[in-house]
């Protein structure tokens, strides 16, 4: 079980606390079934937080910040950065403002593996042209 300290961490950290604290009921905010009270960025910093919640070592995080705003993603990257330096990060996106959170990328091509390694070395070769990923 998660405590309130730990909660709260969470919720800083995905952004939850950002909505949260504009709203008059603070975290006694009505959300309804399934979240229809919130937005999609609300939702998917709730689904975050819920990640964060027990410090695993190793996030797995799918498109984290897909349906976040710039600076609500820029506060996300910058607080997720720095509890990540001693876990592992998963992090799947098609975003390459959120690639600063890795050492190592991984190129997939409808399903097939086209690069691996160091961040820049593959950020450069994506960009020179070496590298030919599929549109749509």
């Amino acid at each position: 079980f998660a405590d309130d300290a730990a909660v709260l961490r969470a919720a800083e950290i995905a952004g939850v606390t950002e909505f949260i604290n504009r709203h008059p009921s603070g975290f006694d905010m009505p959300v309804g079934e399934r979240g229809e009270g919130l937005s999609g960025g609300q939702r998917q910093s709730i689904a975050v937080a819920r990640a964060l919640l027990l410090d695993p070592p190793v996030l797995v995080l799918d498109e984290p910040t897909n349906s976040m705003d710039n600076s609500s993603e820029e506060r996300f990257k910058t607080k997720l950065g720095e509890i990540i330096k001693d876990k592992s990060l998963i992090l799947v996106t098609h975003r390459a403002s959120l690639l600063s959170l890795v050492d190592r990328v991984l190129v997939m091509d409808q399903g097939n593996l086209v690069a691996d390694g160091p961040r820049e070395q593959i950020l450069a070769a994506l960009k020179s042209g070496h590298i030919r990923v599929s549109k749509g």
